[in-house]
């Protein structure tokens, strides 16, 4: 059976991302792979041990790195692979893995590369640029990231698969909403309002009492912003009306908090194809989701259809939105409706997963991509690389003079991405997507 070593952040336990990554290591065996999540460790952010302990039953193998430094970080992730010997490593968010695995591909062969974007993020689609002569396979979240990877960082169509994260279906029965004495709202995700906007939450209480719309608030997740969120939200809604769950198991959210809810909220201003709202919509919970760039494109959130949509930022909008499931008649039910059955084939838990495995299955029967990949100068760790000192002594006189960097969050311990961002890269990325969206 061939062997798919996945390479990703350990300070994240939760997520769409993490979501994705445990069904692989849980199904993808029934599909003739086997999967072993190679997990980031550090001093700070990255803690294997923890994750272990919340997700014992996965797969889990440990990446330790001697030294906090780009050399040292890539070093360890080649031992590893060197180690276990896999046919196919799936880079997701860990930016030293990609020369870990091209010095390997150099010396061995082997073994393949797979590029999981899931978010339209200038840094992947940079890093995937550079590192194109030695990328086998592109997997992204949906079709806007896919055309991205062709158009902008030159990937060959026969090696981008788009491939949301799978919903999985209910097993009960669910019927469609109906209006009752308040209107049942829930955000579920990271309270971090740098990548969510999960502070326009605050907004849009405000305005929603300015239109008389009663209603609770359920919040899953956590976060940076969690603390504001309490004290801002606990002055405006009362505690029998407001819960905060932190962060909850699948089976918990399909079974307590889903059923119990007629509206998900999402402020996003980018996304793939986002999880969260669409586990809510084969429940029968219809979103309120912002029109993040390829939402249309990718089809599955239809305004007036099975959800509503506003603008990015546009919270007057939102409650506007929010507003009319309350009162207008027959609006809540109909779209609930609809929402039940809009997860088919690749977008379903089990159609997912098979079309994972096909993807890996085809990038083994493709050309082995090999190549020295230029990297560009500017991209060493600290001063010391910069005046020429080789990177195992300069990580060595760091440690011993104990001028180790710490890092400010977990991006900075094992960053997401390897090339740096240009200013020109942000505009060709928003006038890309703001041209798919005109169409």
């Amino acid at each position: 059976m061939p062997k798919v070593l996945i390479v990703s952040p350990s300070a994240y336990l939760y997520g769409g991302v993490e979501s994705i990554l445990h069904d692989l290591c849980a199904i993808l065996p029934s599909h003739g792979w086997d999967a072993v999540l190679g997990l980031v460790h550090g001093r700070y952010f990255h803690n294997v041990d923890r994750y272990i302990e919340t997700f014992p039953e996965l797969p889990i193998y440990p990446i330790r790195s001697n030294f906090p430094s780009r050399a040292s970080r890539t070093k360890a992730i080649y031992r590893v692979i060197r180690r276990l010997d896999p046919d196919l490593v799936l880079v997701a968010r860990i930016g030293d893995a990609y020369e870990a695995v091209g010095k390997h591909k150099e010396l061995y062969g082997k073994p393949r590369l797979a590029m999981a974007l899931r978010g339209f993020e200038a840094q992947y689609l940079v890093d995937a640029r550079v590192f194109e002569p030695i990328i086998d396979m592109c997997i992204t979240d949906g079709r806007l990231i896919a055309n991205a990877c062709i158009k902008l960082a030159g990937i060959e169509q026969q090696r981008v698969v788009s491939l949301p994260g799978g919903v999985r279906l209910p097993t009960d029965i669910v019927e469609p909403r109906e209006t009752g004495e308040l209107l049942r709202l829930t955000y579920i995700g990271r309270l971090q309002h740098s990548d969510k906007r999960v502070l326009d939450l605050i907004t849009l209480t405000d305005k929603l009492a300015i239109l008389g719309v009663p209603f609770s608030l359920d919040i899953v997740g956590a976060g940076p912003e969690e603390a504001h969120l309490r004290k801002e939200l606990s002055k405006r809604i009362s505690d029998e009306k407001l819960r905060f769950h932190g962060w909850v198991s699948r089976n918990y959210l399909y079974s307590n908090i889903l059923p119990n809810v007629d509206c998900l909220l999402n402020f996003s201003p980018t996304e793939g194809v986002t999880i969260s709202p669409r586990e809510g919509m084969v429940n029968g919970v219809v979103p309120v989701i912002s029109e993040f760039p390829g939402l249309a494109l990718e089809g599955q959130f239809l305004h007036e259809v099975n959800a509503l949509t506003f603008p990015v930022e546009n919270i007057e909008r939102a409650a506007h939105c929010v507003c009319r499931l309350w009162s207008e008649p027959g609006l809540l039910s109909k779209l609930s409706r609809a929402a039940l059955t809009s997860q088919v084939g690749k977008y379903t838990q089990g159609g997912s997963m098979l079309e994972w495995a096909n993807a890996f299955n085809i990038s083994m029967t493709m050309p082995l991509k090999i190549s020295k990949t230029e990297i560009p100068s500017q991209q060493h760790s600290g001063r010391l690389e910069n005046l020429g000192v080789p990177p195992v002594i300069a990580d060595t006189c760091r440690f011993f003079t104990g001028r180790q960097p710490v890092p400010d969050d977990p991006g900075s311990e094992w960053p997401h991405g390897r090339i740096r961002v240009t200013a020109n890269d942000l505009h060709l990325l928003k006038n890309f997507s703001d041209n798919i969206d005109s169409r």
